[in-house]
């Protein structure tokens, strides 16, 4: 790889994708037969979502010659996120023939098919002929017990993950996902002895530590689960887990710092925004936002490892090139900048960081069917975190809690059990913002209405 390639993938390593480009569409320009430069813009501009340009560049790089599993892969990823189900399955099915144990196009064939609506038996059909070729790769071990977790077989997935972490005591990933599987399915104790194989593997690796703490909140060991959340905040203050992990066990122990760190008062804010410039009024700025995500949601069901249930989500929403989602960002910019006037300073995990600036560290949109809901998670890399609500069912209206925003009740086992302590009701131009740190989910509803939704994880800037 010559000189300036190099640069352009440092930079792209480290998330300065515009200046990467720069870079690579300066090399192409010169040299329009260089596969790897093409490959390399390819992959740069589908992390930017350009995506048919992505798609053309990747077809130059092959007829150059460039003809590998890595080109394949991106190409796929591109007609995935354009919603051309049979190419994107051929790309993954083409750069497998070149690499037949690439893991990640095993995976992302696996969840294409699922999000596309193929069955749990479909989607393990790239795993089974990938373990046909190698029938001992922990790796592919590993991922088909994963996406039995994904697909909803949890007690299947336990059985899996819990056979590998047997057969390798000594590998940390399957000890804390058995770990986990175990106290989802109703064997907390099991799931604390592997989680404890975990913390002798790696005692001070944070994985193994909020393995360790979310099997204590499962078998009521409040006070040792937050010890070893305490632990991983020493090295890695600004995770969000395990900030989770500790105010949960705070509350579970009674220890009044889990109510100041859950304090929805002060921490949970809504408002709701204003029509952007080109909108003269915010009905229909929401009319035209949501035919744009729609026409975005090519997929039947959610992505692999996410907390949506009985919907579908579309990553980097804000990267697409449509006018109303352009204009988004300056919609919620004033209310997020008085937001965080009124936090204020102070010495907590949320206010001691606000710098009355921000950045986004990710958006995206979900849409939810009758019947959905997200399960109660937290967002471990953000700062504050937020749901916009496009669209919403009727039934958020009518009485009962059907589609609203609930905040306290963790999505893990916890003894005893912690119920939620605050709600939102959802309207259309509401804007929720919340510490990332906090447990959040959506109470299920029913009826024949979609809810459509923005989500954003913000930093500050």
């Amino acid at each position: 790889m010559n000189t300036e390639l190099s640069q352009a993938s440092a930079l792209r390593n480290q998330g300065q994708l515009e200046q990467a480009i720069a870079i690579y569409r300066r090399v192409v320009d010169r040299e329009p037969a260089n596969g790897l430069a093409l490959y390399n813009l390819a992959a740069a501009l589908g992390d930017m979502g350009a995506f048919e340009e992505t798609l053309e560049l990747c077809d130059r790089a092959l007829a150059a010659s460039f003809d590998r599993a890595e080109t394949w892969l991106v190409r796929a990823r591109a007609l995935t996120s354009l919603g051309r189900f049979d190419a994107a399955r051929e790309s993954f099915e083409a750069a497998l023939e070149r690499a037949p144990n690439m893991l990640v196009a095993v995976y992302e064939l696996a969840q294409l098919i699922w999000m596309f609506g193929g069955s749990c038996e479909d989607t393990l059909i790239p795993l089974d002929a990938a373990l046909k070729r190698a029938p001992a790769n922990p790796g592919l071990l590993y991922t088909r017990a994963k996406i039995l977790e994904f697909t909803g077989h949890v007690e299947a997935a336990c059985r899996a993950m819990s056979e590998l972490a047997d057969a390798r005591p000594g590998d940390l990933p399957p000890q804390i996902a058995a770990s986990f599987l175990n106290s989802q399915s109703g064997n907390p104790i099991r799931g604390l002895e592997y989680a404890e194989r975990a913390v002798a593997i790696a005692p001070m690796a944070a994985d193994s530590l909020t393995a360790h703490a979310s099997a204590c909140l499962a078998v009521g060991k409040p006070a040792e689960a937050a010890n070893s959340a305490l632990k991983v905040r020493q090295s890695q203050p600004l995770d969000q887990h395990a900030i989770a992990l500790l105010a949960t066990a705070w509350r579970a122990d009674g220890d009044p710092r889990g109510d100041e760190l859950y304090d929805y008062a002060q921490f949970v804010q809504t408002r709701k925004i204003s029509a952007p410039e080109g909108w003269g009024e915010l009905d229909a700025y929401l009319s035209d936002l949501a035919a744009e995500l729609t026409s975005a949601h090519p997929f039947s069901a959610h992505p692999f490892g996410q907390s949506v249930r009985h919907g579908s989500q579309r990553q980097d929403i804000l990267r697409l090139n449509s006018p109303a989602i352009r204009a988004f960002t300056e919609a919620i910019d004033p209310i997020l900048l008085n937001i965080m006037d009124v936090l204020g300073s102070g010495a907590d995990p949320v206010r001691s960081r606000n710098t009355r600036r921000w950045k986004s560290a990710g958006a995206w949109s979900v849409r939810l069917s009758p019947g959905g809901y997200h399960h109660d998670h937290v967002h471990s890399k953000g700062w504050l975190s937020s749901a916009f609500y496009v669209e919403v069912p009727p039934c958020v209206d009518e009485g009962g809690q059907a589609g609203w925003l609930r905040f306290g009740q963790p999505g893990i086992p916890v003894e005893p059990g912690l119920e939620a302590g605050h709600l939102v009701r959802p309207e259309p131009g509401l804007m929720a913002v919340f510490p990332s740190y906090m447990w959040h989910g959506t109470v299920p509803f029913s009826g024949r209405a979609r809810r459509l939704t923005i989500a954003m994880d913000i930093l500050p800037a």
